[in-house]
């Protein structure tokens, strides 16, 4: 294990360095730390940076730590002095380690105007976790209640009182279906040949903003997925289970943002509303109202006098088509129905989803609970982890509401197909 000490001072041979040149060489050393230390690490030391306020060098120190996948362990003030007249305190004295449990005491030592802290640096252990996960198994009893409890509509329905009816049915009959249950977890490791140490030397010899760092670093990340895959195969063909090894993965550590008095926060809501407030932001700066009578003109005078074309309603059949030819995917819209359930209950869905759709078709409506989506912000890999720009949204909307546009869009697509409407030159994605 390698441990370092640090001072930060002030000046060098009694000549005092101004902020540019303190912060150069804490970079440069920095840098020298990042090359030279093992895996299993700690710096500590009087860093002269308070980690508590938000400023140009404490976002420095904090982009170092996350590259260098350190963490800082010292949560509280190290340092108490009187500033003309007025009590103040910073956290300072830092101590960042990686892969290590560690215990932290702050005590002050009454000899000095800053605090003594001490590290307890423990081994790590692989040890077995006891989760709580949820398990839905559709057995006979399940697919007997769906039967005999299958829904119906008619001319007389609402649309929007059916589409709640036929969610609280599935969300019921998945209550019904899914049990908790407790598993073991211990979390797995995978082996570091050789490929994947030349590529970690080469990465700290190059500098971050590099294009030829950004190649290594991606040729690394390539091999650590490829090895990890090994790993995982290997335990598979010991006999391991599929959903052991799922279960068994870590779970990603919480989003962690600057608030706008500069402190960083984990607390759920308040980094759901940063995140929900940039998402937001973006859509009204990239919003546009199209301008309808424009296009039409456009499009009348390239295409001339067009044959008239409308949608048409589905037919069971063709419904039945398209749910046979979703993926098995259990990820869910904000209703909790996955298209895996969707396709478990195929002929107890056909007849009322088909209904939704013509429905859908004959009013021009598309109903609201269909367009809610849950939002999942994912990092871009660059800018920093601390801003709320730096992530984007992926959303899950409703499968029933996937599958209504998979039978819209495959009529739009047949027609404009058949007709040759579409210019050679155009392309997409759906």
């Amino acid at each position: 294990m390698t441990i370092a000490g640090i001072y930060n001072d002030f000046t060098v041979n009694r000549i005092k360095l101004n902020n540019a040149e303190r912060t150069d060489r804490m970079k440069r050393f920095l840098e020298w730390f990042g090359k030279n230390a093992k895996k299993n690490c700690a710096l500590l030391g009087d860093f002269n940076i308070n980690w508590s306020s938000s400023s140009p060098d404490q976002e420095m120190l904090w982009e170092w730590s996350q590259q260098e996948d350190l963490h800082q362990v010292v949560q509280s003030s190290t340092r108490f002095y009187v500033w003309k007249g007025e009590k103040r305190q910073s956290m300072i004295d830092l101590a960042f380690i990686r892969d290590r449990k560690t215990v932290v005491n702050v005590f002050d030592p009454l000899i000095s105007d800053h605090c003594a802290v001490t590290v307890g640096v423990s081994r790590p252990k692989t040890k077995s976790r006891v989760l709580t996960v949820k398990k839905t198994t559709i057995n006979s009893s399940i697919l007997d209640q769906a039967r005999n409890t299958k829904l119906t509509f008619t001319d007389n329905t609402d649309f929007d009182e059916a589409v709640q009816d036929l969610t609280k049915w599935c969300q019921n009959l998945k209550s019904l279906a899914t049990t908790e249950i407790q598993i073991k977890t211990r979390e797995k490791s995978f082996e570091i040949n050789d490929k994947i140490r030349n590529l970690r030397t080469i990465a700290k010899l190059l500098p971050n903003s590099s294009t030829e760092y950004k190649k290594v670093r991606n040729k690394l990340q390539t091999e650590i997925r490829k090895a990890k895959n090994r790993s995982g195969n290997n335990l598979l063909s010991q006999g391991r289970s599929v959903w052991s090894l799922i279960n068994g993965k870590p779970k990603s550590e919480p989003i962690e943002l600057l608030l706008p008095d500069g402190k960083l926060t984990k607390d759920r809501k308040e980094v759901a509303t940063l995140l929900a407030n940039h998402f937001q932001s973006k859509v009204n700066r990239l919003k546009r109202e199209p301008d309808t009578q424009k296009i039409s003109e456009a499009m009348f005078d390239h295409y001339g006098d067009c044959e008239p074309w409308d949608l048409k309603e589905v037919s069971f059949a063709e419904v039945g088509k398209i749910i046979d030819a979703l993926p098995s995917k259990t990820s869910t819209g904000s209703d909790g129905i996955s298209y895996r359930f969707v396709k478990q209950f195929k002929f107890e869905l056909v007849q009322p989803l088909t209904w939704l759709i013509n429905k859908s078709i004959v009013c021009g409506t598309f109903p609201p609970q269909w367009k809610r989506a849950k939002i999942t912000p994912i990092w871009k890999s660059k800018g920093k982890r601390s801003s709320a720009e730096s992530y984007r949204p992926i959303g899950l909307t409703s499968s029933f509401g996937k599958i209504v546009e998979m039978a819209i869009r495959s009529q739009i697509q047949t027609n404009l197909e058949e007709k040759g409407l579409l210019p050679d030159g155009m392309h997409g994605f759906h």
